[in-house]
Order: structure tokens, then C-alpha cells, then sequence
């Protein structure tokens, strides 16, 4: 294939990835009656679809993402404009649950691209998946902080969201390569998807 063709074919998956963050950011603050404008409302899904990259590369001392590609900053614009207007006031379980789909390939696809552009310059294993655990679950830490809730990765009534990213993470970072990249993509958005299906949950405490 030529390279033109797979740049081309990165480009759209990053942009679908950004963009599914972004809806699920705009969702999450609309499920938890957050007194947001219009503004507002997009603040909270860009923070949600680059707020981990941002952190990772912050952390790595490397050229941010999105200051070198501006398209990564337009999308989540859109896509925040665009959920504002399709769910202002109203609840769409179908859109709801395709959003929540994507997010899981979001997930997946960015904690271990983050936890791959850790190796490439050379970090160490545990850097590097936390790198990529940082890239998939900081955004959504960052909009649940914004919403004055506690962080959805951490609450006990939410599927498991950060284990399946950590496992994809790990298995980057001992299979090295193109294997590894799929191997540890696959792991984790079929562990999110499971959560989700059959809500899977981590034991929570009573206090």
C-alpha cells in the first residue's frame, strides 16, 4: 500500500478516535446534569479528546500533538458543536451506546499509541505503559474533574475502564512491534466492550 494511502488511513482513525472522545466527553457531562453553555460544552469535549496526549507528551518533553497538527484541536471542536445541538435536552440510547462503542476503540487505539511513542524515544517499560495509560484515561479524568464528579476510572459504580487500557499497555511494551500494537489494542477494547457488555465492574468500597 502506498504511503500516501496509510498516512491517509491514520489520519482518519485518529480523527474518528478524537472525535468519539469528544461525544463521549460532551455525553458524560449531559448523563450528569453539568450547568454547562455552549461554550462550556466544548471546552469539556476537547478536554476529553486530547487532554491525556497532552499530558503524555507534556510529561515526555516532546512537541505536542496538537501544536504541530491542528486538526486534532478543529475536530473536537466540531464534535463538541455537534453534540451540543444533538443532545441538548434529549437522551439517544442508540447514539449513546455507539458513542460508547467508539469510545472503547479510542481507548484502545490511543493508550497504545501512547504507550508506543513512550518506546520510540526510548523510555523505560514502566514508563511506557504509563505513558499509554495516561494518553487513554487522563481526558476523561480531566472532564469528570470539570464536572465537579469523581473521576468515572475511579468510581465504583462504572464499568472497568483504566484495566483494560493498563493490559493493552503492558502487552505493547513486552511485544514489541506491529504484533504487539494489535495484540494489546485488541486486548483492550475487547476487555472495555465486555465491561460494558456484561457490566464488569472492579470491587468497590462502602464507606
Amino acid at each position: 500500500m502506498e504511503p500516501e494511502t496509510l498516512a491517509l488511513i491514520r489520519f482518519c482513525i485518529d480523527m474518528a478516535c478524537v472525535a468519539a472522545f469528544a461525544m463521549s466527553g460532551v455525553l458524560a457531562a449531559r448523563d450528569r446534569k453539568a450547568e454547562l453553555d455552549l461554550f462550556g460544552v466544548v471546552v469539556v469535549a476537547v478536554v476529553t479528546a486530547i487532554g491525556g496526549g497532552t499530558l503524555r507528551d507534556v510529561l515526555l518533553d516532546v512537541p505536542v500533538f496538537w501544536l504541530e497538527d491542528t486538526s486534532f484541536i478543529y475536530c473536537p471542536i466540531l464534535a463538541g458543536l455537534a453534540g451540543f445541538v444533538f443532545t441538548a435536552g434529549r437522551v439517544h440510547p442508540k447514539i449513546d451506546l455507539i458513542i460508547n462503542v467508539l469510545d472503547a476503540i479510542g481507548l484502545a487505539y490511543f493508550a497504545v499509541c501512547g504507550a508506543d511513542k513512550a518506546l520510540q524515544i526510548g523510555m523505560s517499560p514502566m514508563t511506557c505503559v504509563l505513558m499509554g495509560l495516561l494518553t487513554g484515561i487522563s481526558g476523561g479524568m480531566m472532564r469528570d474533574t470539570y464536572t465537579r464528579q469523581v473521576p468515572f476510572v475511579m468510581r465504583k459504580n462504572g464499568e472497568m475502564y483504566a484495566i483494560p487500557a493498563l493490559a493493552g499497555c503492558v502487552i505493547v511494551v513486552c511485544v514489541p512491534g506491529t504484533v504487539g500494537l494489535w495484540a494489546g489494542g485488541l486486548v483492550c477494547l475487547f476487555m472495555r466492550l465486555a465491561a460494558i457488555r456484561w457490566k464488569i465492574r472492579l470491587p468497590g468500597v462502602n464507606w
